[in-house]
C-alpha cells in the first residue's frame, strides 16, 4: 500500500512539474523566408581596410565586407533578400548589380550560427565560400563579419 501511495505522489509531483514553453524559450531554427535590411552597425571604428579584418583567408573565401563592398553594405537598408527551400538565395543587391554569372546559394547550420554563402562564378567555373556568423531570435537575425560589423535583418513572413 506505501508503495502504491508513493507512486501516485510521485505521478502527480511530476505532473505539476511539467514546464511549459513561453515565447522567450522558442528559438527560430530556420533562415528560410524573406528578410529586409534594417541596420548595419559598426562594431570596431578603429580598423582600417588594410586591417587583417579585410584580408581573404584564402582564394575561395571571403567575408561578406569582401564580397559586397563597404558602399554596398551601406546602401543595404531596406533591401530584401531571401532564402528558398531550395537552397537558393534572391537577393536585390545582386540583382541590381545584374549579376547574371553568379549562381548564390547558402547553407545554415544552426548548431553553429553559420551562414555559408556559395557562389559559383561561371565565366571561369569558381565557388566562393562567404561564412557568416548568425544570430537568430523572434524575427530578426543578426550577421557578425568578423567582429568588425554587424548587419540586422527582419524577417517579413
Amino acid at each position: 500500500m506505501r508503495t502504491i501511495s508513493t507512486i501516485i505522489i510521485s505521478i502527480v509531483f511530476l505532473g505539476c512539474n511539467t514546464s511549459k514553453v513561453t515565447n522567450s524559450e522558442r528559438e527560430v531554427k530556420t533562415v528560410l523566408g524573406s528578410w529586409e535590411f534594417v541596420s548595419t552597425e559598426v562594431l570596431n571604428p578603429y580598423a582600417k581596410p588594410d586591417d587583417a579584418v579585410f584580408q581573404p583567408k584564402n582564394d575561395s573565401t571571403f567575408n561578406m565586407m569582401q564580397f559586397l563592398g563597404a558602399e554596398t553594405i551601406n546602401n543595404l537598408h531596406g533591401t530584401e533578400i531571401e532564402f528558398m527551400s531550395n537552397n537558393q538565395v534572391n537577393w536585390d543587391i545582386l540583382k541590381n548589380k545584374g549579376s547574371k554569372e553568379l549562381n548564390l546559394e547558402y547553407n545554415f547550420d544552426y548548431k553553429d550560427s553559420l551562414l555559408t554563402f556559395s557562389i559559383l562564378i561561371t565565366k571561369d567555373s569558381k565557388k566562393v565560400y562567404i561564412p557568416t556568423k548568425t544570430t537568430l531570435q523572434d524575427s530578426s537575425m543578426i550577421w557578425n563579419i568578423e567582429n568588425f560589423m554587424e548587419i540586422k535583418l527582419k524577417r517579413l513572413n
